[in-house]
C-alpha cells in the first residue's frame, strides 16, 4: 500500500488523507502530500467523491478541510484536474488554472 509504505507514507509533516462518510457510507476522499514538481509546495491528490454523493457539497467540505489542514505550511499547493468538471470545480476554491503536469494551483491563504 502506497500511503502506508511508500514515499507517500500519510504520516509525514504536511499530509493528510481525508474521508467522508454519509450515512456509515464513503462519500469521498482527499488529500495533500509534497508535490512531486516542486518539493517547496503540497499537492492535492487523490481526491474522489463517489458518483451518488457529487454536487451535494462533499467533495467542497473534503477540499475545505485538507486546506485548513496545510494553512499552518504556507506554501502553494498544486493539482491535476482530469476533465470539465473538475476543472471548473478548483476555481471556486481560490485556485487558479495552470498547465503541464499541474492544472491549478493555490497560492496560500490571504
Amino acid at each position: 500500500m502506497e500511503a502506508r509504505n511508500g514515499p507517500n507514507r500519510i504520516e509525514r509533516p504536511g499530509k493528510i488523507l481525508a474521508l467522508a462518510t454519509i450515512d456509515d457510507e464513503i462519500a469521498g476522499i482527499g488529500g495533500i502530500t509534497r508535490d512531486f514538481v516542486d518539493s517547496g509546495w503540497l499537492r492535492m491528490r487523490r481526491f474522489y467523491a463517489r458518483p451518488a454523493y457529487r454536487r451535494r457539497g462533499v467533495g467542497r467540505r473534503i477540499a475545505l478541510c485538507v486546506l485548513e489542514h496545510a494553512k499552518p505550511f504556507n506554501r502553494q499547493i498544486a493539482l491535476y484536474a482530469d476533465g470539465t468538471q473538475a476543472g471548473a470545480f478548483w476555481p471556486t476554491l481560490g485556485f487558479e488554472p495552470m498547465r503541464r503536469q499541474t492544472t491549478h494551483v493555490f497560492r496560500g491563504h490571504t
